[in-house]
């Protein structure tokens, strides 16, 4: 897993207008769901609260994300599909939240509605299609043996929120607020990190390589007992047999090509091979190629003295 910077409000040219004409239609549809809310909490709020979510929004966004921000990777393990479509994974779920046990069975959150009272978790139905919130994954890591519908928090998981004026002046982001109901909000992901203190790592929000070591034969642990760093390696499974095993060929093949440009034409300076090496593996150091965070650092435990 790497750090993705990423900011649409960068883009330019046809990117940009790719991105705005998307930005429009996830803007309509999150009022559309928002609106489904209110009615259902005005209508009583009976049985689950359900919704129909248009799935075509976030599926074109992942296919563009996929294809000009995550260089054809999953998000999570970097693994890289051939012709495999790509999962559009919820970082919050948008309609259950879970956790894992210690027995490893999974455990429906709740969390305080509106009104103060404790429900099921209803999902962060109104991020269903918040770009921040949606994110390309593998099959392997959206589906039972990954993250699925978990989200384990530090603090408390937090649903649709009523806010007094002086709390809601505090909030970062662009403030979703109720029409119908005073002092509701719908709080965006920035804010909801505050509040929840999140155990899962965000490509986006944070970098992975203060929460997680890579080592030799493609292994992966926490950093220094992080447990945002532990949490994502058991949720996203990052440990697995396989993936681990393809990290260490990774790890090889790279560790082979940039010993032999060090290795080759010893009439050339130590600079001029450095530069070499570095060459044959840029697509690690750019993060193009799967499975770059650990090949980066097992480069780096080799030659630390060459600036990778």
């Amino acid at each position: 897993m790497i750090q993705i910077k990423f900011d649409p409000s960068k883009l330019k040219g046809q990117l940009r207008d790719e991105w705005d004409a998307w930005q429009l239609r996830a803007d309509a549809a999150t009022n559309e769901v928002i609106a489904a809310w209110e009615e259902w909490r005005e209508n009583g709020s009976i049985g689950e609260f359900r919704c129909e979510f248009d799935d075509s929004i976030w599926g074109d966004l992942k296919a563009w994300l996929v294809k000009n921000v995550f260089h054809n990777k999953c998000a999570y393990c970097e693994t890289r599909e051939v012709r495999a479509p790509y999962h559009a994974e919820h970082f919050r779920p948008k309609g259950r939240v879970t956790i894992r046990t210690a027995s490893k069975k999974q455990k429906t959150c709740t969390t305080v509605d509106e009104e103060g009272k404790e429900i099921k978790h209803p999902g962060y139905f109104w991020l269903a299609y918040n770009w921040i919130n949606l994110l390309p994954s593998c099959n392997y890591c959206n589906t039972a043996q990954g993250k699925k519908n978990q989200f384990p928090v530090k603090n408390t998981h937090i649903s649709v929120k009523r806010l007094a004026q002086q709390d809601a002046q505090k909030l970062r982001h662009r403030i979703i607020k109720s029409k119908n109901r005073e002092a509701v909000y719908y709080l965006q992901p920035e804010d909801l990190n505050d509040l929840e203190d999140p155990l899962l790592l965000h490509p986006y929000l944070d970098d992975p390589q203060e929460h997680l070591v890579f080592g030799e034969f493609g292994v992966v642990t926490s950093r220094d007992g992080s447990e945002k760093g532990r949490h994502s390696i058991e949720v996203y499974n990052l440990d697995s047999g396989d993936l681990t095993n393809v990290r260490q060929i990774a790890q090889e093949n790279a560790l082979r090509d940039y010993n032999a440009e060090i290795s080759r034409g010893r009439n050339r300076s130590r600079q001029a091979r450095i530069d070499a090496a570095k060459a044959a593996v840029l697509g690690y150091i750019n993060g193009e190629d799967p499975y770059s965070a650990g090949v980066m650092a097992e480069l780096r435990a080799w030659y630390p003295h060459h600036g990778l």
